[in-house]
């Protein structure tokens, strides 16, 4: 009877060790699983710093870019008002020509009206 007591023993012993073995090899494999889990959340987190400069680095160049456009539309409209301005002035000055050459060719016939008159008169 001792020999089946110490036959369960040595059973409960051996499964007992072989229970210690598999506990300990999960505990390791469960630390190397953290251990490569907190490795790729260290990666991923760094990974989301780099885009969150990068996505700030583009808004900075974005609003750069909207700045740019502003003084060039700006610019634009300034350069359009000029050339109004200078179209408006620049059919004042043909206006003035017109009326001068109106008023030299109507001066003109008048001294050749009178020339004209004193000519005849003058016959």
């Amino acid at each position: 009877m001792t020999y089946i007591v110490d036959f369960i023993i040595e059973v409960s012993n051996a499964l007992q060790q072989d229970l210690l073995l598999k506990v300990s090899a999960l505990e390791t494999e469960s630390k190397e699983n953290t251990e490569r889990l907190q490795a790729e959340i260290l990666k991923k987190s760094e990974e989301i710093d780099t885009s969150q400069k990068e996505r700030i680095k583009l808004e900075k160049h974005a609003d750069s870019l909207d700045q740019e456009l502003i003084q060039l539309r700006n610019a634009l409209e300034e350069k359009e008002q000029c050339v109004l301005h200078c179209k408006e002035q620049e059919k004042k000055l043909q206006d003035q020509i017109t009326e001068v050459l109106e008023q030299t060719y109507s001066a003109n016939c008048m001294f050749l009206t009178g020339f004209c008159v004193l000519f005849m008169f003058i016959l």
